[in-house]
């Protein structure tokens, strides 16, 4: 079965924690993700933490070697914000339709594979944070299962986060999932993050002014300042990067009206796009930092524990990030002696599963985004034809249940 490019994951992989944070069972304690390019490496991490893994089958290398070298970077952002529209102009892969899914924009997740000047990337578009329908954890817990499947093949390289139309402050849903990815990362993984306005053609002349207008009280919000000038008490990091999409060169002025339309400079705005993942992620200058989730992992600190899984477990208003000693930590708005000590939302009394399906299910996708990649190669010499398309709609029929082999 030849792979394929973008999959909107239907399946339901619950992931619940039991209470207990000791208990080694339970969803608290994950195998390490620090993996290497090897199926008994994977299966090996996997027995450390559950004791389920002997279930999750070995997975031939070969049939992922297409893999090797890839470039995976994370979507995030929340439902609305542009992110289907802006993978989809990127790739050029069809299909990808906003509001082809159950509710509104992306159910759970899109892996969108692309190949820029002869490199090959990999964009996986989550589940945004603040669904009513789902649990922030579950959102989280599932990045990790792709993150522990992908890892033994692909990079990590960066992080897109979609704002779309920009307010004068953040809301609250951004808020939290600039929280989560300052903690997700840490400081030193900061300067790979992009944040993504967009709609920028949208907009009449003098609506146009108004937005530009917004955007400069934004770069002004203390929380926005603060990812685009991280430091603690003994250093500063490099910040996130701005790209405003719909402008040309990414850079956003008053006289940049009327930006570029979405049908009549399609080609352009792409070029814009690939632009941006040349001179961000191409040729990397310097070594990805590792993410913090991962250092924390190996520290062996409880899921729920971590500072990235803290944030999804606490209001919003009376918290705040902080960085300390090389790390994001989540911190009271206020602290004082005399401040009561932070308090986390109990995670849901569910069932708990294993990692092990997620996991399965991940890796059966690794080795069909490596066969798509590997099919767009023996395509490259001769016209794109009905194979690489075929292979898109196998894996998108194959995540809903419509395959032959489902």
């Amino acid at each position: 079965m030849i792979a394929t490019a973008k999959e909107v994951i239907t399946h339901a992989t619950a992931m619940k924690p039991q209470s207990h944070p000791k208990d080694r069972s339970d969803m608290n304690y994950f195998p390490a993700i620090e993996i290497k390019n090897s199926s008994e490496a994977c299966k090996k991490d996997l027995d450390d933490g559950l004791p389920e893994a002997e279930q999750v089958p070995n997975m031939a290398v070969h049939s992922t070697e297409s893999l090797a070298g890839t470039k995976l970077i994370f979507v995030v952002g929340k439902t609305g914000t542009g992110k289907t529209t802006i993978l989809a102009e990127l790739t050029g892969l069809e299909g990808l339709n906003p509001g082809e899914t159950i509710d509104a924009g992306t159910k759970e997740y899109s892996v969108c594979p692309a190949i820029i000047d002869d490199e090959q990337y990999l964009f996986i578009d989550t589940a945004g944070f603040g669904d009513p329908k789902r649990n922030d954890l579950d959102i989280f817990r599932d990045t990790i299962t792709c993150l522990m499947s992908f890892g033994p093949f692909v990079q990590v390289v960066g992080v897109l986060f979609v704002i779309g139309r920009p307010g004068t402050r953040l809301e609250q849903q951004d808020v939290k999932t600039l929280r989560w990815v300052q903690c997700f990362c840490g400081p030193a993984f900061l300067r790979n993050v992009t944040f993504v306005t967009g709609f920028w053609d949208s907009y009449s002349k003098s609506a146009f002014k108004q937005a530009y207008k917004r955007m400069q009280s934004l770069l002004e919000d203390e929380i926005v300042k603060q990812a685009l000038e991280p430091s603690d008490s003994n250093r500063r990091y490099h910040g996130v990067h701005i790209y405003h999409h719909g402008v040309t060169g990414g850079v956003l002025t008053p006289d940049a009206f009327p930006g570029l339309d979405l049908i009549e400079n399609a080609e352009e705005r792409k070029e814009e796009l690939r632009n941006l993942i040349r001179r961000r992620y191409s040729e990397l200058r310097f070594k990805p930092a590792k993410l913090q989730f991962k250092q924390e992992v190996e520290d062996r600190t409880p899921f729920l524990l971590t500072e990235a899984a803290k944030v999804l477990r606490s209001p919003v208003d009376s918290t705040a990030v902080k960085f300390v000693n090389g790390k994001c930590v989540l911190r009271k708005a206020i602290e004082s002696h005399d401040a009561s000590p932070l308090h986390f939302e109990q995670a849901p009394d569910q069932e708990p599963t294993g990692w092990a399906q997620g996991i399965r299910d991940w890796f059966e996708l690794a080795r069909r985004v490596s066969s798509y990649f590997q099919e767009v190669r023996r395509k490259e010499s001769t016209s794109f034809g009905s194979g690489v398309q075929h292979a898109w709609n196998d894996i998108r029929a194959w995540w809903s249940g419509k395959s032959d082999e489902a």
